[in-house]
């Protein structure tokens, strides 16, 4: 095999590797009401809702969100946010002291 070969054989492999990735790609994330994300523990989702309550916000955020229900989510990183300000929340539901909470992954101030 000479090298003209190799690269047209490379070229296909990454042509058949990209189309399948895009047949087989499912979103992770979907949009979720909380109720709908605090169900069952490792649903994942996304959610839109107003800051109720900042519990603690200094290396780590802890919060009450809210979209006509109420959750606790938990962020690993300093966030700058306020009661009332409006977050698109990319999170996990987990078990913690008995209780169903949300971790987020990712958080977008609106």
């Amino acid at each position: 095999m000479n090298e003209k070969q190799i690269s047209q054989i490379c070229l296909v492999i990454i042509i058949v590797g990209i189309i399948l990735f895009v047949i087989t790609y499912e979103n992770e994330f979907c949009e979720k009401t909380i109720s709908e994300l605090i169900t069952n523990e490792g649903n994942k989702g996304i959610i839109f809702g107003r800051v109720q309550r900042v519990i603690k916000n200094d290396g780590m955020a802890l919060f009450v969100i809210t979209d006509g229900n109420e959750a606790t989510v938990y962020y690993p990183k300093f966030l700058k946010i306020t009661k009332n300000d409006f977050l698109v929340v990319y999170a996990t539901s987990q078990t913690y002291n008995g209780k169903i909470e949300l971790v987020a992954h990712r958080i977008e101030k609106r």
